[in-house]
């Protein structure tokens, strides 16, 4: 289904035992599925007076793809479907004798679509069905939350009974459908500004998210921490039964994934920059610069396994080099008067300062280069407008200590490279001319295009 290159706010909901029924929201309109994916058809859902459907929808649907229900995100209204996602019909959460005027921003449903939760920005309310319809609403007051709580993001396990919610950033778990006293949180935790929850098929295990982590609880909150998932700005993640297999998906794109419930993840999905390999091509080392969660993805068995490994202040980082091999890896970030050094195959990191001399505030170290025994190295100073961007630094004592490239003008400084001795040295300004540094004594080669 190609629908042209605006689409945005899009959304997919799957029905999870019969996975060939799909419900898919954006801002052209929701489209379903029953032949999983292969041709979407256009579903007619009726128009709120408060809120006219054109994006931000909030899907749901149960394992069969018999029951789905849909709302727009800040809407009062709730569209059902009963029939496989043939018909919509728009529906109001009721408690006896009364309406629910809320404004619904998340919903979550148990698998057998017999439980509905429906989440405002401080109201929870859950519906039962009954024999044709979810009708039987119960108003959910969970008092160990804050006494104005801001509620973001709900999810249920496959029976309803296990329900997690996000409120001011935490995560909060009741073990019995949501009723008062049964919430429970780990106040000591590390994981703040949390955005939204998934729970395991056995509800044993609960993974959250947030802008630059994930955390996880196998305890039902009584203690949440951080897991070694990539740092990403995550929007999305969801775990299989048994709670090892897990996928997140962050804000730009990038796709991740986890076999053995955190503990490792696979590398093939971020916003790589560079990469460099070592000279028996055993060993490649990856470097992602996403926002400011950049990190280092190594492999020492030709790309079987991949250990992360990162500098513990993060950057937005731009390049890497290496020795022959990859025992000395040094790595570049933007707008910054340091480089990021380590000596034991990317174990241990720490910083080494180059401002000094022609450096110049502002421009970038992008480009780097480094011997085969990692002895010599060199970085220069690059901007995208500025002409004389900052000079050429070199080190000879395998990065500890830096100097400024002796008789080296500034320049707009694109690349360098060097011969395996580290004697010859050639750096690539963005035009004009070329520059060898042989021995470490400057010479200057004017080759004018």
């Amino acid at each position: 289904m190609y629908l042209g290159g605006a689409l945005q706010n899009g959304v997919v909901a799957i029905a999870s035992t019969e996975p060939r029924y799909m419900l898919f929201g954006c801002n052209y309109g929701l489209f379903a599925s029953s032949i999983a994916g292969s041709i979407f058809s256009y579903v007619y859902v009726p128009t709120s007076t408060t809120n006219p459907f054109v994006s931000n929808y909030i899907l749901t649907i149960s394992g069969n793809g018999q029951h789905a229900y849909v709302a727009n995100s800040g809407d009062t209204a709730l569209y059902a479907s009963h029939d496989k996602l043939k018909s919509f019909q728009q529906k109001f959460p009721k408690l006896p004798n009364q309406d629910i005027p809320i404004a619904i921003y998340d919903i979550a449903l148990s698998t057998d679509g017999s439980i509905l939760y429906v989440m405002s920005l401080s109201r929870l309310f859950m519906g039962k069905m009954s024999t044709t319809a979810m009708d039987v609403w119960t108003e959910l007051r969970p008092h160990t939350i804050n006494i104005n709580p801001s509620f973001q993001s709900i999810s249920t396990s496959t029976n309803g009974q296990y329900v997690t919610l996000i409120s001011d950033g935490l995560l909060y778990i009741s073990k019995q459908y949501g009723k008062t006293g049964t919430w429970h949180t780990d106040s000591k935790s590390p994981c703040i500004q949390l955005q939204r929850a998934t729970i395991s098929l056995s509800s044993n295990d609960i993974y959250a998210i947030a802008n630059g982590y994930m955390c996880h609880t196998s305890d039902y909150g009584i203690h949440i921490g951080k897991i070694s998932a990539p740092p990403l700005a995550y929007k999305a993640v969801a775990v299989d039964g048994s709670g090892k297999l897990i996928v997140g998906v962050s804000q730009e794109g990038s796709i991740v994934k986890s076999s053995d419930g955190g503990v490792t993840w696979s590398p093939n999905y971020y916003d790589w920059v560079d990469l460099v390999m070592s000279h028996d091509g055993q060993t490649t080392v990856a470097l992602s610069g996403y926002s400011n969660n950049g990190f280092v993805a190594m492999t020492t068995n030709n790309g079987g396994t991949w250990l992360q490994t990162a500098y513990e202040s993060q950057r937005s980082y731009t390049s890497i080099a290496c020795d022959a091999r990859c025992q000395y890896i040094i790595l570049a970030f933007g707008n910054s008067q340091y480089l990021v050094l380590s000596n034991d195959y990317g174990k241990t990191w720490r910083q080494v300062m180059i401002k000094q001399g022609t450096f110049k505030d502002g421009p970038s170290l992008l480009p780097l280069a480094v011997s085969s025994s990692g002895k010599y190295m060199t970085t220069a100073q690059y901007s995208e407008s500025d002409d004389s961007s900052g000079g050429i630094f070199v080190s000879s004592d395998f990065g500890m200590n830096w100097k400024p490239a002796e008789n080296c003008p500034r320049q707009r400084w694109l690349s360098l490279a060097m011969s395996s001795s580290g004697k010859i040295q050639v750096a690539g300004p963005y035009r004009k001319f070329v520059i060898l540094h042989v021995f470490f004594i400057m010479c200057l080669l004017c080759l004018f295009r």
